[in-house]
């Protein structure tokens, strides 16, 4: 093939398709497959600190194993929350963690400087009511959000309760008053039973209370289920063929293909509806008179 390349002087307009209507199709679809015990503990807790102006800030860790998708959680988090929460602005900060603790708690203020763009933690306050002055009128809801840990030597659990401990005594008291914190903290385990027993026997964080915060424990992210894709495949009119017979074996298909691992599910998905969309649609399913088992 040889490409040709056209060119004219004149104004030139693109004309994209539009969107899909949201009655049609929740653009974040792929953030919404499961997951929702946790997000509706998330939203609640969240829902009634801005409402009732209390707590200062609420923490959050999940975990689960490598491919059940907690980054996307993540993600899910600071888009379904703002969609939500209609008369809140979510201000979005990525957090990376410390490379070392000979120091923690220099090592806590400057990677909280740094996922503000400031030299100092002094200067955050300023930081977060100039990203309110451009919502004005709406309250503000700071999400930290960290990279999810893949290994102890990134960030050893054993330090959480210090890490915790420096966020509710240095950094919530520099929220300005019409703002509010939420924290994300994420961890892949091989083991999640495992991870989980040695957070509560060991470092006893389903006890751990702070001053002017909220730390909660969300439930492991599990395997996707069978349950989760019917459920979702209903709210969220992902294409799939409409015979039941066909459909049941079809989800059953992927959650063998991807044995149920989240980052799977969804590219199996995906790879449904174009399949689906290049043969024309939906396949129908029988249209026949025949009496049914029912007698109807």
């Amino acid at each position: 093939m040889t490409p040709v390349l056209h060119c004219r002087y004149e104004d030139w307009q693109a004309n994209p398709p539009d969107p899909p209507s949201r009655l049609e199709r929740d653009p974040h679809w792929r953030l919404k497959v499961d997951r929702v015990n946790q997000f509706s503990k998330v939203f609640y807790q969240t829902h009634q600190m801005l409402l009732e102006q209390k707590p200062r800030g609420l923490a959050y860790l999940w975990y689960g194993t490598p491919e059940q998708g907690l980054e996307i959680f993540h993600r899910r988090l600071s888009v379904e929350l703002q969609e939500k929460l209609s008369e809140t602005a979510v201000y979005l900060r990525p957090l990376e963690w410390p490379d070392e603790l000979h120091d923690p708690a220099r090592s806590f203020a400057d990677r909280f400087c740094q996922a503000f763009e400031v030299e100092n933690l002094e200067h955050i306050p300023a930081r977060i009511r100039t990203f309110s002055r451009r919502v004005s009128g709406q309250k503000v809801l700071v999400y930290l959000c960290h990279r999810p840990v893949t290994s102890k030597y990134v960030f050893d659990p054993k330090k959480i309760r210090l890490y915790l401990d420096w966020w509710n005594k240095r950094l919530l008291p520099l929220i300005p008053t019409n703002a509010h914190a939420l924290l994300g903290i994420s961890y892949h385990a091989k083991n999640p039973a495992k991870f989980h027993n040695a957070l509560v026997k060991k470092e006893r964080l389903d006890d751990f209370s702070m001053s002017d915060a909220v730390f909660e424990f969300l439930d492991e992210m599990e395997r996707v289920t069978r349950r989760d894709l019917i459920d979702f495949i209903r709210t969220h009119r992902v294409a799939v063929p409409a015979d039941l017979d066909l459909r049941d074996k079809v989800l059953d298909d992927i959650l063998i293909r991807s044995k149920g691992c989240y980052d799977r599910v969804i590219d199996e998905l995906e790879h449904l509806e174009s399949r689906i969309w290049q043969q024309g649609g939906e396949e129908k399913g029988s249209e026949e008179d025949d009496e049914d088992d029912y007698g109807l």
